[in-house]
């Protein structure tokens, strides 16, 4: 077994989970890393539900990992079933990942579950970086595009995206959003001030980058002002491969600012996002 931190993905019988489950095994073998596909057990199943569902776990579990090895056959390929809180137990397992990976979330009820439920926990919660993939990725897209604000949690994010970049071969494209309402990427009442300041910092993060990752990394930066700086994300992620912001993690306010826009960020995701962890 391998001594590697693994990727972890969270699977289920949704349209969605298969594709999170591709891509994590793809992300896997091409890491050489291994592989968990973890599934969790409603915590209400009493004892005769819970050995029914787990049986359908086992069954769900091995199907998967039979797919894994058809297009991923060099991963080294672990199954894990626990029963509890989903985003609790992601959470757990989050804490020895190189990575967690899960699909998009269902549409919520009337009591918030579904949809943004487990997975706003865990853009929070989550101790690793964390990829959240849409049903349906762009094909034959090698360009990553990632939000700057020159805070030290967009730093982190540029690192893991220039090594994306680099890895894949491809393009990336910084994105400062400046707006006048509050959000991720930065925000200013006045047009000029905020082209200015978005400049210096797509300037210096570059001058990082490059400082780290060398000349030949092929990098753009772009200002962004007046829009919704979690749409103006997407919008700029169109056909690219990822899509990669920083965290804020669980600090009250920035959890607050960070919440909202990360709703937004998880509705209508255009491509897979990769949330980066908070910079200690």
């Amino acid at each position: 077994m391998s001594s590697k931190q693994p990727i972890v993905v969270g699977v289920d019988q949704s349209a969605s989970s298969k594709v999170a489950l591709e891509w994590a095994a793809r992300r896997a073998e091409a890491l050489q890393l291994p592989l968990v596909l973890m599934h969790v057990i409603d915590e209400l199943a009493g004892p005769t539900d819970l050995h029914n569902e787990r049986q359908k776990s086992i069954a769900l579990l091995e199907n998967d990992a039979d797919r894994v090895r058809e297009f991923a056959p060099l991963t080294e390929v672990q199954v894990h079933i626990t029963q509890g809180d989903p985003a609790g137990k992601l959470v757990e397992a989050s804490h020895d990942a190189e990575m967690l990976v899960v699909g998009t979330d269902r549409a919520a009820d009337i009591h918030g579950e579904g949809f943004g439920a487990v997975n706003s926990q865990l853009t929070v919660l989550a101790l690793c970086p964390l990829a959240i993939i849409p049903q349906h990725t762009p094909s034959e897209a090698t360009r990553i595009v990632v939000g700057i604000d020159g805070s030290p949690n967009s730093l982190v994010a540029a690192h893991f995206a220039a090594g994306e970049a680099l890895r894949g071969g491809g393009e990336l494209t910084m994105i400062y959003a400046a707006s006048t309402s509050t959000g991720l990427v930065g925000s200013s009442s006045d047009e000029s001030d905020a082209q200015t300041a978005g400049q210096d910092v797509i300037d210096s993060t570059i001058t990082e980058l490059q400082a780290r990752f060398g000349v030949a990394l092929n990098v753009q930066g772009h200002v962004i002002f007046g829009e919704d700086p979690a749409q103006a994300l997407k919008d700029s992620a169109r056909h690219a491969t990822l899509l990669v912001v920083g965290s804020r993690g669980g600090d009250v306010v920035h959890h607050l600012r960070h919440g909202l826009t990360t709703h937004s960020l998880l509705q209508g995701l255009v491509c897979p996002l990769v949330l980066t962890r908070p910079a200690n």
